[in-house]
């Protein structure tokens, strides 16, 4: 497998996931939706469901060879053969950057996620709270580019490496901000299988988050019942004020694992008795852990219902739908009065996945599931090209570019694997981050490059240098 199927097979891993899971756990796609403001559970034909997961696999599979021909010619173009790969890098002032992004992002992390800010800086931040990740890769690059490093150096290296994974894992899931915890997970696992070729150490990580992730989806629910934290209880700085209390008081008493279970059962009676043997039905807990983990990486009954209804129900969007996505590449800090985005409440309103009351609850669609709105699978089909383009341009400039560049890659990975966000979040949220790290990589490069040295020099520091 070339590495660019590797980086596009990561990248639309949980967005593949979302769609088989429900596959091999569901016996029919069952959505719940708002009838006269009563909620209302559907089911679907399995076969029904068989038929729009095949086509959205085509779909991806169209796009992949369409973004391989196209990777293939443009790196044989003369102007792009160029790659600086074999720049010689300093990583003893490597190692120093390190240890300053380390503090200095771990402190904008733990910021960003229990501070609110004015607008116009908040994604600055939060582009900034993705240091973490860029440290595991620093981290990585200098382990294995230079090995003069002394045992005590590289006890640090590891420390530092083993601390912004386990902070961003554990804050992310304290915060209940579960999905990202998972996409940074993606993230560093791209970082440790470039560095790393061991096909049972990538296995072994790999069911380990297997394991993992039901009990972390049913811990974030343990989190909001007993602590009060549903990722918006937050010091909101904008107006100097608390928004909520952290942890719940009297007035707002805790909930023992017996009475979430018995919560969650209540609301997901359309998924009861949808059930295939595989789970295990002989105990409660380890059916809930189950039902909650298929569940939540289910988005094959929204897209069933949105295939079902455009444009039988509802008419198409139509490509105006476009205008706001081209209004959000502009950045809030030069444009503070920008209309605000709201998609991710307005249409799942309008196709009554949401109550028209609920003016606050976000409920957003994928990538997939936006194209249909807008035009059907053609809107489907150029919103798949859009987000392989991307894919793309990410990919080549860092290959191109080689060296330190390459650690956009996970950063980008970060925001593109996103399953809940459409067009609008994917297209502006890789395009940021792909030049704020571009950025920042290119004075990290130029503070540690070692080209100036003339050949002697560089032949008596090698024990420095990557």
């Amino acid at each position: 497998m070339t590495s660019l199927s590797k980086f596009f097979l990561i990248l639309t891993a949980p967005l593949i996931a979302s769609y088989l899971i429900p596959l091999v756990f569901y016996k029919s796609p069952v959505i719940g939706s708002f009838k006269n403001d009563e909620y209302i559970f559907q089911a679907y034909s399995s076969s029904l469901g068989f038929i729009v997961s095949a086509q959205i696999l085509i779909l991806l599979l169209i796009c992949f060879f369409i973004i391989s021909y196209s990777y293939k010619k443009i790196m044989n173009v003369n102007l792009f053969k160029y790659s600086s790969k074999e720049k010689i890098i300093d990583c003893r002032k490597l190692y120093y950057i390190l240890i300053f992004l380390t503090i200095i992002g771990n402190i904008i992390f733990i910021f960003h996620n229990f501070f609110i800010i004015k607008n116009s800086l908040e994604q600055a931040i939060y582009q900034l709270s993705l240091l973490p990740i860029l440290n595991v890769g620093i981290g990585f690059f200098i382990l294995k580019n230079d090995e003069s490093f002394k045992n005590k150096n590289k006890l640090i290296i590891y420390f530092i490496i083993f601390t912004n994974v386990i902070l961003t894992i554990f804050i992310y899931s304290f915060t209940s901000r579960i999905a990202y915890a998972l996409y940074a997970f993606i993230a560093i696992f791209t970082i440790f299988d470039f560095y790393h070729k061991k096909f049972k150490l990538k296995l072994i990580s790999m069911i380990i988050l297997i394991i993992l992730l039901p009990p972390i989806l049913a811990l974030k629910v343990h989190i909001r019942e007993n602590y009060f934290y549903d990722g918006k209880t937050r010091i909101n700085l904008a107006n100097f004020e608390s928004e909520a209390p952290l942890f719940k008081s009297a007035e707002y008493p805790k909930t023992n694992l017996q009475n979430q279970i018995k919560d969650f059962n209540y609301f997901d009676r359309g998924n009861e008795n949808n059930i295939r043997s595989i789970f295990v039905t002989n105990s409660d807990y380890l059916n809930y852990l189950s039902r909650r983990f298929a569940g939540r990486l289910n988005h094959l009954s929204s897209t069933v219902y949105i295939y079902s209804i455009f444009p039988y129900q509802y008419s198409y969007l139509g490509w105006e739908y476009w205008e706001r996505i081209v209004t959000g590449i502009v950045p809030r800090i030069f444009w503070s009065n920008k209309p605000q985005n709201n998609s991710g409440n307005s249409l799942p309103q309008y196709i009554q996945l949401l109550p028209k009351y609920d003016i606050s609850t976000s409920y957003n669609l994928n990538i997939f599931e936006e194209g249909i709105a807008i035009q059907g699978l053609l809107g489907c089909a150029v919103n798949c090209l859009i987000f392989s383009i991307l894919a793309l341009i990410i990919y080549t400039t860092a290959t191109i570019l080689g060296n330190l560049y390459l650690f956009i890659l996970p950063m980008c990975i970060f925001t593109l694997a996103n399953t809940e966000a459409g067009i609008f979040g994917v297209f502006n949220g890789a395009l940021r981050t792909l030049l704020v790290y571009f950025l920042l990589i290119y004075v990290i490069n130029y503070l540690t490059k070692n080209s100036h040295l003339d050949p002697e020099e560089d032949s008596g520091n090698k024990n420095l240098d990557c």
